[in-house]
């Protein structure tokens, strides 16, 4: 018997719009998992192997500096060229894996609004998943920046108001309606992926239909990415025991400094098991940060049944004329 289709074109509830969420990730998890292997799978293991050669480097000449008793000149590693090229490389391998999460999720969920199924023959994603994966890594650039903008407009000022309050209480009240302002202003800018997903429009008419769709549903929006990102945080923390453990083993068992020294300056079953370890955690990563994606994604549809009415009227030209997969019952 296949599996009710879930129409994420209609009005829901708060409780409804978090079990259509996990309803969509149990009913399709078995192409999304695929996609996941076969597309971000190499791409995590290339990086990490990457990573894992600059990192030895970087560590073996650290770990010597130590072994040499010069704590001024392990000090001047943290301020080298090669960490920082390091951390920018880290920084920028996060932004890719980021990026080609949300644009395998938006492919996903795209297809299956559109066909019914989120299957996608993995040849096809593989070549066209690029276009998605720079407009899903444009708009978390552009994102940041506006997360940016709001932390000076909020935090700043509320910041130096805290620095001048005498009143513990009031300062504690002062974090919380910071944190509550950037939780409201991240929640709003989610929309902007499925935006960009749908409607195919550029990054700055995207900020507008924010505005435009989210008025009244700011609390809304906001409790929803916040019960779905905890969500996500709480099993990516869980699948990352496995890379911890192995760099806690190679710390704690490695033994003395000079081995260690030797160890990371050479590919070992240490590096083996971070790369297949990291590739494990990518693919888990893949599949567990298409939740506040899909949720982000239903609250838009939310949004848009209550201010347009679009998947009424797309049902209601459809009627009498043929029955398509958006006219099936659901039930989840």
């Amino acid at each position: 018997m296949p599996e009710p289709y879930i129409n994420f074109k209609r009005e829901r509830s708060f409780g409804d719009k978090i079990n259509a969420t996990f309803a969509f990730i149990s009913q399709n998890l078995k192409p999304i998992a695929k996609s996941a292997l076969y597309i971000a799978g190499p791409f995590a293991l290339l990086t990490t192997l990457v990573l894992q050669a600059y990192q030895m480097r970087n560590f073996g000449d650290f770990s010597g500096t130590l072994s040499g008793n010069n704590p001024a000149g392990a000090a001047g590693m943290f301020t080298s060229a090669a960490w920082w090229s390091y951390l920018g490389i880290t920084y920028l391998v996060l932004l890719g894996m980021i990026a080609l999460t949300i644009a395998l999720a938006q492919r996903h969920i795209r297809a299956y609004v559109e066909t019914g199924s989120a299957a996608i023959e993995i040849s096809y994603l593989a070549k066209t998943i690029w276009r998605d994966f720079l407009s899903a890594l444009g708009a978390t650039i552009g994102i940041a920046v506006l997360m940016f903008i709001a932390m000076m407009i909020i935090v700043v000022p509320f910041s130096l108001l805290i620095a001048g309050l005498q009143a513990p209480f009031l300062a504690i009240l002062m974090v919380l309606a910071m944190f509550v302002g950037m939780l409201m202003a991240g929640s709003a800018l989610m929309l902007i992926y499925p935006i960009l997903n749908f409607e195919k429009t550029n990054f700055f008419d995207a900020i507008g239909r924010v505005f435009s769709l989210n008025g009244g549903k700011w609390f809304s929006t906001a409790g929803l990415v916040f019960i779905t990102s905890t969500i996500q945080f709480v099993i990516i923390m869980a699948l990352s025991i496995p890379v911890y453990a192995i760099t806690f083993y190679q710390l704690f068992h490695g033994g003395s400094l000079e081995e260690v020294v030797a160890q990371s300056n050479q590919f070992s079953w240490y590096t083996l098991f971070t790369a297949l370890a990291s590739v494990v955690y990518s693919v888990g990563l893949t599949l567990i940060g298409s939740i506040m994606l899909i949720a982000i994604t239903l609250q838009y549809f939310n949004l848009r049944e209550r201010r347009e009415a679009s998947g009424l009227l797309e049902r209601m030209q459809s009627f009498g004329v043929t029955k398509t997969v958006h006219e099936e019952e659901e039930q989840y």
